[in-house]
């Protein structure tokens, strides 16, 4: 259990960096703006449209993605939610980020 586990976070971690200027360019056309987090671990970004913005992380550690919103004053980050990515494909993983910062940034 624990051997596929660890094969399934290599397997999407490898594959992240390859797509990630595709689905950069796919949310474009939606008018969100995607920027990659330096020193964020395996997979961040901040992702903007307008004034609504989020943080997405993932850090190969555990099968969950973390989105961040900004605090109340604007000058800090917080949780907004967890999302489990168990037994995702790096294709499903792309497709639910994208389906989730589309309806995310679209409503505020």
């Amino acid at each position: 259990m624990l051997m596929n586990r660890m094969s399934h976070l290599h397997n999407l971690s490898k594959s992240f960096p390859d797509q990630f200027s595709e689905f950069s360019e796919r949310l474009a056309v939606k008018g969100i703006t995607i920027t990659p987090i330096p020193g964020s671990g395996l997979w961040g970004f901040q992702a903007e449209k307008g004034v609504n913005r989020v943080e997405i992380y993932w850090d190969n550690r555990d099968d969950l993605l973390e989105v961040r919103r900004p605090t109340q004053g604007g000058n800090g980050w917080e949780v907004d939610s967890v999302h489990a990515i168990t037994s995702m494909t790096r294709d499903q993983v792309l497709a639910f980020v994208e389906d989730f910062l589309i309806t995310r940034l679209s409503t505020g």
